[in-house]
């Protein structure tokens, strides 16, 4: 995919450029949020990027929240990414370390963690 840039002249993203940016950006159509930003910057002449800039700002682009959750590639099981991530330490966890989690205690106001956590481990109950 070729994008215009700032002094005129144009980028190309390579093969092994895509393969990064779609790896990088499993959730997202990658395709339909490339032609997306193709389009803002043909639009948005006084807003282009130089051939230096053009990798940080499709990965600005990407990653920016304003892209609707309708395009984004569904997450099959939420509990299986639950799994993985924190699985193996939640179910070996004692209260205490439970208790002087930050991150676990952010997690636990995460939509359905708490509900996932309570199963893997009886002592997340007794966290308020």
């Amino acid at each position: 995919m070729i994008f215009p840039l700032k002094d005129g002249t144009e980028w190309e993203l390579t093969e092994a450029r895509y393969k990064l940016v779609n790896d990088r950006f499993p959730l997202i159509d990658v395709d339909i949020e490339l032609d997306k930003f193709k389009t803002w910057l043909l639009f948005n002449e006084s807003r282009q990027k130089t051939a230096r800039g053009m990798m940080r700002a499709i990965g600005h682009w990407m990653s920016n929240d304003s892209i609707p959750k309708a395009q984004r590639k569904p997450v099959s099981d939420k509990a299986k990414q639950y799994d993985s991530q924190c699985g193996p330490w939640l179910r070996g966890a004692s209260l205490q370390e439970l208790s002087n989690s930050d991150r676990f205690k952010q997690m636990l106001k995460v939509p359905g963690f708490r509900a996932w956590a309570e199963k893997e481990n009886v002592l997340v109950k007794e966290m308020k």
